[in-house]
């Protein structure tokens, strides 16, 4: 009986053990994938999925389109306000993003003030067209921060993937849409 026992102790601690091994690692691989601040996918776990998404719409012969976004004068608003609320800022269109997308669609944190959106099984005029909303949503919005209530735009730039492209031929045509649409007055949606 007594080996009974120590046998089912040793069995549940062990069961302990790996179960907070396992915790403790989804934890590590969730901080490795997501950024801390706004909470949607980082850079890093962007670059791991892009080209695999991309070999997957080929394989099926289906369409995607890629979006690059930028916040308009975002230094300004650090600038003027405070990092505390060039942070609200970040959160808050992190959030409008996810909340406006749909549950396959891939949002992430590009870099600073630019985020990026896999629109998976949507053409370039589809990616156009929700774009538009999100920039009317966005520009339309009010932004509680410590230091004040914020408006600001973004601008956006879209590549839709051909059978020909690959990772970084879409990523240049969605960067020279968006940088097209900064050089023509901002708050706009150029499709590359």
């Amino acid at each position: 009986m007594f080996g009974v026992i120590v046998f089912a102790s040793f069995f549940l601690a062990g069961g302990y053990i790996y179960f907070w091994q396992e915790q403790k690692k989804n934890l590590y691989e969730n901080m490795a994938m997501t950024d801390r601040l706004t909470k949607v996918a980082n850079r890093q776990h962007f670059d791991l999925i892009f080209d695999q998404i991309i070999k997957e719409a080929k394989r099926r012969k289906e369409i995607f389109s890629f979006v690059l976004l930028d916040i308009d004068d975002f230094k300004k608003v650090n600038d003027t306000y405070g990092h505390d609320a060039g942070d609200k800022v970040l959160k808050f269109l992190a959030a409008l993003l996810q909340t406006n997308t749909r549950e396959q669609d891939f949002v992430a944190r590009w870099g600073g003030e630019e985020f990026a959106i896999i629109l998976p099984t949507t053409s370039g005029e589809q990616a156009f067209h929700l774009c538009e909303k999100l920039r009317f949503v966005l520009q339309e919005s009010v932004i509680e921060t410590p230091a004040a209530q914020l408006k600001i735009s973004c601008s956006f730039g879209i590549a839709e993937c051909t059978e020909e492209s690959d990772q970084n031929e879409l990523l240049t045509r969605a960067d020279k849409a968006l940088y097209r649409a900064k050089r023509t007055g901002k708050n706009k949606v150029v499709t590359g």
